[in-house]
Order: C-alpha cells, then structure tokens, then sequence
C-alpha cells in the first residue's frame, strides 16, 4: 500500500483479490502435492518449499523506481491524509528506501502462492513421519503452539520493524530467518525419513 501509492479503498480492494487468488491457488498445489508425493520423496518438497520462500522475500526487497510517493499535504491544517495513498510522513524510511514496481510485486506473491502452501504442508508431514509411533499427540502439540505462538510474535515484530526501519529491514529479517532455517535443515536433508524406512536401516 504505501510503496505503491494505494488509496486505503485501493488496498483494500486489491488486497482481497490478491488474497482470494493465493488461497485458489494454494488449493491447487496442495492438490498437485497429493498426486506428487506418490513419484517424489518428502524431503524434495520441503528443499523446494524453502528455496521458494527465499526467493519470494528477496523478490520483496524494494529495488525502485524512485522512491515511494508521498500523501499531499493540507496546509489548511498542516496535515495529511494517510488513507489517500503514499508512504506517511511519520515515516522517515520513505525518503531513502527506493519504491517497487508491480511487475515485482506480482512475481514475489506469486513465488509465494507455490512456495508457502508446500512448506506448510510438507513441514507437517515430515514431522509426523519422523516422530514414529512415540508420544505423538505431545509433540504434535508442542509443534501447533510453536507455530501459533509464531503467528502472535511474527506479526508484531514484522509491524515494529517495518515501522521504525522499513521494508528493506523487515525483509531482510525475514530473510535471514530463513536463511538460518534453511543452514540447520539442509545439513540433515538424507536424514529425513520416514520412521519405518530409518527402522528397516537399522535393522539391515
């Protein structure tokens, strides 16, 4: 909204289409996970999933043209309408940050829309292969809390980030999260497999 110099009513509008268009979507590669898992290992998703994640927070790195617009000022009462569009002059990032162009915008979300309903999906899925028969329900319940409790913390550390620094900021923290995420799976990629499959090893 503020990078590309939205109305409020604009954002709104073309947030919910984006939206509504990325759960479509979402439907569809989960659908296209079930028909692929049968040809694919797990662990090939979960590599696919995190390299799509990366590749979609760097593509939302703001890389110009110019810089953001700006919402016009009443000089009436010396202040502006932030609901008009533009990034707010409470912002002072706006001035140094460079805007982002649709073109951009548009592939990021849709790098997204494949990227993040596999890593969802297959996270879950890998995880209760791995765990085996042995307390399930406990881990299980300790994995959802993680990730709700990362539903509450993201959101507010994003918004304070993005507040006081900017996009840039936020992306790249969310950047190097992932980068982190990607450095301690990747090192045990052959080690991720199904609980039956690891027993028949040691049992061979």
């Amino acid at each position: 909204m503020h990078l590309l110099g939205w109305s409020r009513e604009e954002a709104v509008e073309k947030s919910g289409i984006i939206a509504l268009s990325l759960a479509i979507l979402s439907i569809f590669v989960i659908a296209a996970m079930g028909r692929l898992l049968e040809r694919f290992k797990d662990r090939v998703f979960l590599a696919i999933g995190i390299i799509m994640m990366i590749m979609c927070t760097t593509l939302a790195i703001p890389m110009g043209p110019g810089v953001p617009p700006r919402p016009d000022i009443n000089m009436t009462t010396n202040s502006s309408d932030d609901g008009q569009g533009g990034c707010p002059w409470t912002y002072s990032w706006c001035d140094t940050t460079p805007s982002i162009a649709v073109a951009q915008y548009i592939v990021s979300l849709s790098v997204l829309g494949f990227g993040y309903p596999i890593l969802q999906a297959i996270t879950y899925i890998i995880y209760c292969k791995t765990l085996g028969p042995n307390q399930q329900g406990l881990f299980l319940g300790i994995f959802g809390a993680m990730g709700n409790t990362g539903r509450v913390v993201g959101p507010l550390l994003g918004t304070f980030i993005y507040t006081e620094f900017g996009v840039q900021w936020a992306e790249g923290c969310l950047l190097a999260l992932l980068t982190i995420v990607a450095t301690g799976v990747f090192p045990f990629y052959k080690r991720m497999v199904p609980y039956t499959v690891y027993q028949k090893k040691c049992i061979s």
